[in-house]
């Protein structure tokens, strides 16, 4: 039995008001693995239902056989493993994968029977590490038994030495596309790929290679090349040989763009008679003189962009392939005038419909050197340096669709009245240039290019709102429409009325703050797309998110970063509760939330700022006004909880209560004629009238009135407290048994059946111990055990104190040994009786 096991604790009680806390997604997006029983592979699923596997070795694995895999995968990453052998084995039976990608592994010895169960197979790379053989690869590839179109890689693995022998190919698979890209080749050596029977691509992109192997070979099955960002110039660029044979016959498309070439050579191109695209871009081109691609009859695009051409003498006009219809100048030193395409000589018409000229300087537009472009049908000039354009400054371009003018480095200043007299415009770009739509003044240039289906006036300023709607509303075939960063305050709803074709409009980064139709308004347009991201718009009314004509035909809304309030305002809440969000995302009305949920985002109240509004959930019972008299019901309930705890515990421990505050007045009442504090505990002493004081359960009375009594102050001449003989020795009742205790000099407790399930019993036996360690064991307690107590059933706690206490079993013979041992244990615990002293 604990010591203090009743002792009065002090408890503090807090009420705490509790609130529903809701939880939110994060800017952040996470994948949970779908390889569950894979330890080092994570899985994403693909919506075809196929998988992509990544599985990180760690530099340390050597085997993914042991790995839980789905049966299909598109893509099969395996990275930094080290395989001393690289065969079937060391994959999982029984999976498909299309394409296998090797990073930064080191392979020691790769196996011919590596890819011999993926008969799917259509793409192998090999990027970094190290592979030992590399001729390994290919008789692994020879080992695929599908009779499939496959991609091969090796990038990044330093093939510096390969031989014809390394790269020779006998298998089952059509190697249709190969790239040794970043491998550090010094030379193209065609002649290595004279077992590729099927090839039609290769990418030598990001190598040294600075010339040709001289070679007289043709390779017929080759369509696609690409050389980009190596070290070729004018002199080594070499594809055909004297007698108008080349090493490509049949290639349609040649990338040789980011070397160091700086002039054209007809000898080097002219057998390209079915070459399509041609990229130059990013070379050191200063003059192009046209006559030197003149015979590449076939092709289509042209790409001369990022070099070093002018417009005085940078191209030299000459007979253009016949087929040629694109042509790209951009990012070239254009300046101030187009470049000279045309002969001035001649007035013959060539083929170019679509010319680039974007990022020049080019500032001044005449019909000088392009009158030859009457095929033209689009013209990029964005990010050149033209301030004015004069009345029919395009008219020399009569089959002119799409023109864009947008971002002049100063932009626009000066507009003639006729300066986009263009008949059959339908695409126009004025966006970036600083236009001030403040007057009438531009009725006349709209009027010019009433065909106009595209327009874009992104980045001005509308001045004068309408004006500016009444001018725009000559374009009655405008279908497209951009109005993003022009001041728009107002959603400008009178468009819907105004073009019959409409179906798409932008309002991006403006400051409208609602979006709002009057009532009997007349819809025409049958607007499909509206977008009004990075607005103030806050949530419509319910009433009035768009009139049902719109609402019909529109089929796209993008309202990502306006001001979304997630309080408890019915229409906000009215708003949420039509956002409808499935695996397709986000719908209003049937109408698509483009780029739902991420960029929807509540902006009042604080609480709920940078929150996403798919996490907006509010009710109309979450938002009833709290009822008043709650803090008065908190408070009641608080207070009774209070007073029921206190009121529990003191019944609880009543009884160490009384006891206590019997000590605290015990102990501030001086002793009658002594005056020191310091004598008060010899006083005490000297206080003490019993021998012992007896502890008994009230049907044990009879016991210890008659049988204990007549034992122990009959013939043994102690002097005993008996309470139901003698009582209380003054005080109230408790004070009365606390006073006995302390005036008795032993603690005798008569141990029965009764006495172990009376709670007042034991609280006395636990004074008696208290008593005994605060006078150091001066107070002795003695267990009298009655013969009829069954010790076998008795509490650990009992168990220890009839262990630990002195203790006799009572014996109803007189004169028996038992008896005898009873008593001088008993005379040894209690001592000389108080009468002897």
């Amino acid at each position: 039995m604990a010591l203090f096991k009743h002792r009065l604790s002090v408890m503090i009680i807090t009420c705490f008001a509790i609130s529903v806390q809701r939880a939110y997604g994060n800017n952040l997006r996470k994948r949970l693995s779908e390889c569950p029983g894979s330890t080092i592979c994570t899985c994403t699923r693909s919506k075809d239902g196929q998988y992509n596997v990544y599985c990180d070795g760690n530099e340390v694995r050597q085997t993914l056989r042991q790995e839980t895999l789905p049966d299909n995968i598109t893509n099969l990453y395996v990275e930094q493993f080290l395989f001393q052998s690289l065969s079937i084995k060391q994959f999982p039976p029984n999976i498909r994968v299309r394409k296998f990608h090797s990073i930064n592994n080191d392979i020691w010895d790769m196996k011919n029977d590596t890819f011999s169960n993926f008969g799917s197979l259509t793409e192998v790379l090999f990027s970094g590490g190290k592979l030992r053989n590399k001729r390994q690869v290919f008789d692994a590839i020879e080992g695929i038994k599908g009779n499939v179109n496959l991609t091969l890689a090796i990038e990044g693995m330093r093939l510096t030495n390969l031989t014809k022998s390394s790269l020779r190919f006998h298998g089952f698979a059509k190697i249709t596309n190969l790239r040794l890209n970043r491998n550090d080749m010094a030379i193209l050596r065609p002649e290595l790929i004279e077992h590729f029977h099927y090839l039609e691509k290769i990418s030598v992109v990001h190598n040294a290679i600075s010339k040709f192997s001289n070679t007289s070979q043709q390779f017929f099955s080759l369509t696609q090349l690409d050389i980009s960002n190596n070290r070729l110039n004018s002199s080594t660029i070499r594809f055909c040989f004297d007698n108008d044979r080349g090493l490509f016959p049949n290639l349609r498309n040649l990338n040789v763009a980011k070397n160091f070439i700086s002039y054209i050579e007809e000898k080097s191109w002219k057998c390209f008679k079915k070459l399509e695209v041609l990229n130059l871009s990013d070379n050191k081109i200063q003059v192009f003189e046209i006559n030197s691609i003149r015979l590449l009859v076939s092709l289509k695009e042209l790409n001369l962009s990022k070099n070093w051409i002018n417009s005085k003498e940078g191209i030299i006009p000459g007979k253009y392939p016949p087929q040629l219809r694109y042509l790209d100048l951009s990012a070239n030193q254009l300046v101030p005038f187009m470049p000279k395409i045309c002969d001035q000589s001649s007035n013959d018409t060539i083929g170019i419909t679509k010319l680039n000229l974007k990022y020049n300087h080019i500032s001044v537009l005449t019909d000088k050197y392009t009158k030859c472009l009457r095929n033209l049908t689009e013209l990029q000039l964005s990010k050149n340096a033209i301030e004015t354009i004069e009345n029919n400054a395009f008219a020399h371009f009569p089959k002119l669709r799409v023109l864009h003018m947008d971002r002049q480095i100063q932009g626009l200043k000066k507009l003639a009245e006729n300066a986009f007299n263009i008949t059959d415009l339908t695409e126009l770009d004025l966006s970036g240039n600083f236009l001030k739509f403040k007057d009438n003044s531009f009725e006349k240039i709209f009027n010019a290019f009433k065909h106009v289906i595209k327009l874009n006036l992104t980045d001005n300023h509308i001045v004068n709102k309408p004006a500016f709607f009444s001018t725009l509303a000559q374009l009655k075939n405008l279908k497209t429409l951009a109005l993003n960063r022009v001041g728009l305050k107002k959603f400008p709803y009178k468009i819907f009325s105004t073009f019959d074709d409409l179906t798409s409009i932008r309002l991006d980064h403006n400051a409208i703050k609602e979006i709002h139709f009057p009532p009997n308004i007349t819809i025409k347009s049958k607007v499909e797309y509206i977008s009004v991201r990075w607005n103030r718009i806050k949530l419509p009314d319910k009433s009035n998110l768009f009139p049902e004509p719109v609402v019909h035909y529109l089929k796209r809304l993008s309202m990502k970063y306006n001001l979304f309030d997630c309080s408890c305002d019915e229409n906000s809440r009215w708003f949420r509760s039509q956002i409808k969000s499935n695996a397709r995302g986000g719908f209003i009305q049937n109408v698509k939330l483009v780029g739902w949920p991420i960029g929807y985002f509540c902006r009042s109240p604080r609480e709920m700022d940078g929150k996403r509004l798919i996490n907006y959930h509010l009710s109309a019972n979450d938002c009833r006004p709290p009822d008043p008299y709650i803090p008065v019901y908190i408070g009641s309930a608080c207070t009774v909880l209070i007073i029921s705890v206190f009121a529990t515990m003191f019944y609880w421990n009543r009884w160490y209560i009384q006891y206590y505050w019997h000590r605290l007045k015990k102990k501030y009442k001086p002793v009658r004629g002594v005056s020191d504090p310091e004598r008060q505990p010899l006083v005490a002493i000297l206080n003490e009238m019993y021998d012992a004081y007896v502890i008994y359960n009230h049907n044990d009375r009879h016991f210890v009135l008659k049988d204990l009594r007549r034992l122990l102050e009959d013939k043994l001449q102690y002097k005993l407290l008996l309470w139901d003989r003698d009582g209380g020795v003054g005080g109230s009742k408790a004070d009365a048994y606390f006073e006995a205790m302390d005036r008795s000099k032993n603690v005798i407790v008569v141990v029965s059946n009764n006495l172990m399930n009376d709670a007042w019993c034991e609280f006395q036996i636990d004074i008696a111990l208290l008593s005994k360690v605060e006078t150091r064991g001066r107070k002795k307690i003695f267990l009298v055990i009655l013969t009829d107590m069954d010790l076998e059933s008795v509490s650990k706690s009992w168990c220890v104190l009839l262990t630990k206490k002195s203790n006799g079993k009572w014996c109803e013979t007189e004169n028996s040994i038992r008896r005898k041992v009873f008593v001088e244990d008993l005379k040894a615990t209690m001592g000389k009786p108080l009468s002897d002293c």
